[in-house]
């Protein structure tokens, strides 16, 4: 449990830090962690219902407040569809919803929502995204990504493959169907 711990202490100081203000104690505002995630498409079972269940309990590791202010986790469905995503983060970050946003799997989620984040000077944390975009031409002082990395992870191999004269590649994919 050292990853959810972790993520939600950089969650916490970056929110919490950015929004340092001085008020009174019942004017505080929650510090709110949005976890747009998949929670009835294909990364449901990778991410979804998860991902907020991991976020509810780092906020709990962590002791649930940052600079005396609680921390909420609150929750969306962003259906695998970045229109989708991006309404509701939208939402969140205008209407006071959220201070940041995690998780966000799916790409084009990811850059639709990496686009509101960079506009409104918010945070987004992104989770399983694939495409190199979010880390390169949409990459935003705002965001980011600890997940994988298409083009990292793809590139590296072929070069001294060729090199040795390999020249043939093939792809094996399977699927695999329960009923």
């Amino acid at each position: 449990m050292k990853k959810p711990t972790t993520t939600a202490a950089a969650i916490a100081l970056l929110v919490g830090g950015a929004m340092l203000t001085s008020v009174r104690a019942e004017d505080v505002q929650p510090v709110r962690i949005g976890v747009l995630t998949d929670m009835s498409g294909m990364y449901r079972d990778i991410m979804g219902p998860g991902s907020v269940l991991a976020a509810r309990m780092a906020v709990e590791d962590f002791g649930g407040k940052v600079l005396d202010r609680p921390i909420e986790v609150i929750s969306g469905d962003h259906q695998a569809k970045a229109d989708v995503g991006a309404a509701i983060a939208r939402n969140w970050f205008d209407n006071g919803g959220a201070d940041v946003v995690v998780d966000v799997a799916q790409s084009a989620v990811a850059l639709a929502v990496q686009e509101l984040a960079r506009t409104r000077n918010k945070i987004v944390i992104h989770g399983v995204t694939g495409s190199p975009a979010i880390t390169q031409q949409a990459c935003a002082a705002t965001a980011f990504s600890w997940s994988l990395n298409a083009y990292a992870i793809s590139a590296p191999l072929p070069k001294p493959l060729i090199e040795r004269g390999l020249d043939s590649f093939f792809f094996l994919s399977g699927r695999l169907l329960l009923r």
